[in-house]
């Protein structure tokens, strides 16, 4: 049995997660849009994914995401969906208000850093590589997006065999 894939696109700042069949964090990779080796990275992750779970990119006219910002994030995203299609994986798209309200986190990105760490426990799957005022490691929004992706994925999983979600 493989492992449930979560992706948080990002563009440049992305975050791959992987989680077991007894929703337990595995691993974590960066996958930034702006990354030559994304296809071939997630090529050789894939080959033990059973399942993927990607945030759905939306964009509005006058948002606050910089165009360039939102071609790197819908590059990863498909590049992610695309592999994970050739290679048979089934995938589930979803919105962010969707797989956020199911896990009972809000927009504020600390709410998705205290779910995961409710959730894994696990500090070391959700540190950064950047430090705050007091030089502190801090945890990644990012890191814990990913991994909330592919506990939904877990969850929906159990419920409906890996159908698409919403």
């Amino acid at each position: 049995m493989g492992y449930i894939y979560g992706l948080d696109p990002g563009a440049a700042s992305g975050a791959l997660a992987w989680i077991d069949h007894e929703g337990r964090a595995i691993g974590i990779d960066y996958a930034a849009g702006q990354d030559e080796s994304l296809p071939a990275r997630l090529a050789e992750h894939f080959k033990s994914a059973d399942l993927l779970v990607v945030e759905r990119i939306l964009a509005y006219a006058g948002g606050r995401t910089p165009p360039q910002d939102l071609i790197d994030l819908a590059y990863s995203s498909a590049i992610a969906i695309g592999v994970a299609g050739a290679m048979g994986i089934p995938v589930i798209h979803v919105q962010t208000s969707v797989w956020k309200k199911a896990l009972g986190v809000t927009k504020d990105k600390n709410t998705s850093i205290a779910k995961a760490c409710l959730l894994f426990g696990e500090r070391q799957y959700l540190a950064s590589k950047s430090k705050n005022k007091k030089g502190l490691v801090v945890a990644d929004h990012n890191h814990a997006e990913a991994l909330l992706l592919a506990y939904y994925g877990y969850m929906t999983g159990r419920k409906t065999n890996y159908e698409l979600a919403g």
